[in-house]
């Protein structure tokens, strides 16, 4: 939320490894219910996709992002978990969807998910290391299909435009920004002591690429 006294939220996505958080803490609210129509919150649903992952934000003013979008199941079921988050967030479109990897348990579901719901815009971190591998280079293929006219490739550093967010990239490929944020890795004591109001979340497999 912004507004006096308050500070913009930040998130600061590590692409290849994860989505990692920072955000003043009068802002932080980490709701898995719907919020009453233009909600001023910055609202984090963390979607259950049985071992994968999706994440959908919802920025102060209405703008999403969709973090990872799953598997790819017979019945498309996680890609009906994240429609049924979308609309329990009052969403008609996806505006960016964030690939962290091209792992089937993170993008799988994308093809279904696009038939359901809008994308705006797939944003990811370029071309997988994992290329070689038929599965991986198949999947990279078909993203990159979907994707066309749609696509940007983060760069550490890059801001993500999420209004009323402040979204920035701090790896992508497997390089990290040149310059330590201010508080990031930070407990939240030691995040309070540098200057910052919240800690970043550390991703849970830094340092890898896929």
């Amino acid at each position: 939320m912004t507004g006096p006294g308050r500070v913009k939220p930040r998130l600061l996505g590590a692409l290849a490894v994860a989505l990692a958080l920072y955000a003043p803490a009068r802002a932080d609210v980490w709701q898995a219910t719907a919020a009453p129509g233009g909600s001023r919150n910055l609202r984090i649903y963390w979607i259950d996709a049985e071992g994968g992952a999706a994440t959908l934000i919802v920025a102060p003013g209405g703008e999403s992002l969709l973090v990872d979008s799953a598997n790819l199941t017979p019945d498309d079921r996680d890609a009906n978990r994240i429609l049924a988050t979308a609309r329990r967030a009052g969403l008609t479109k996806i505006d960016m969807l964030l690939t962290t990897h091209f792992h089937a348990d993170h993008i799988g579901a994308m093809p279904a998910l696009a038939r359901m719901i809008p994308i705006g815009q797939y944003l990811d971190h370029g071309e997988s290391v994992e290329i070689a591998r038929p599965a991986v280079a198949a999947a990279y293929k078909a993203y990159v299909d979907q994707s066309a006219g749609k696509r940007r490739i983060l760069k550490p550093g890059d801001r993500i435009p999420l209004a009323g967010v402040d979204v920035q990239t701090i790896m992508s490929a497997g390089q990290p920004i040149a310059k330590a944020l201010k508080g990031a890795g930070a407990t939240r004591i030691e995040a309070q002591r540098a200057g910052s109001t919240t800690p970043v979340v550390p991703p849970d497999r830094a340092g890898a690429t896929f």
